[in-house]
């Protein structure tokens, strides 16, 4: 594995994140929108690090808390790996698509799909 240091600082889209997940690598994001993909260190099985970008000490903690253990950021990107694909396949996108669309359906009025 190649640990390295991924900030995303734009929202434009989850895929280069979701690209660098599986490959085995842990992420560190500082977007509120990007939280949903990356499990935070004190998750039950985290891929990365939450972290304020525009922060230069918090920053420093998150690289800190990334390298300090590197069994553990190998741990991380296996679990990213696992996370990515298990939630993050076309066929989920599809799936949870065709979920929301039967929910609106619902509320118009019982039309079922």
């Amino acid at each position: 594995m190649n640990e390295g240091l991924k900030p995303f600082l734009s929202e434009e889209t989850s895929e280069p994140l979701i690209d660098l997940l599986s490959y085995n690598q842990f992420a560190a994001t500082i977007l509120s929108g990007l939280r949903e993909i990356v499990e935070n260190w004190d998750a039950s099985r985290p891929t990365g690090i939450h972290m304020n970008g525009w922060d230069p000490k918090d920053v420093a903690w998150g690289v800190d808390m990334a390298l300090d253990d590197p069994e553990r950021l190998k741990q991380w990107g296996r679990n990213a790996r696992e996370r990515c694909t298990n939630d993050f396949t076309w066929r989920k996108a599809a799936e949870r698509t065709l979920e929301i669309y039967r929910e609106v359906l619902a509320k118009l009025g019982g039309i079922t799909a």
